[in-house]
């Protein structure tokens, strides 16, 4: 699965949990997805310093 596509998929939990007052299992989401996102972020990072060498 791709890291944008995990993203995704992770917001719809997040959703169904809000929807279902599941508040406990929607915080673990949370955590999960603040780390998520800095795996994203980083891939995006490497991608464009790769790209841009000279401007990093």
């Amino acid at each position: 699965m791709g890291l944008l596509t995990a993203h995704a998929a992770h917001h719809l939990t997040q959703f169904q949990q809000l929807k279902d007052e599941d508040y406990t299992h929607e915080a673990d989401t949370w955590k999960g997805m603040k780390s998520h996102i800095y795996v994203v972020a980083d891939a995006l990072t490497d991608a464009l310093a790769a790209q841009f060498p000279n401007k990093f």
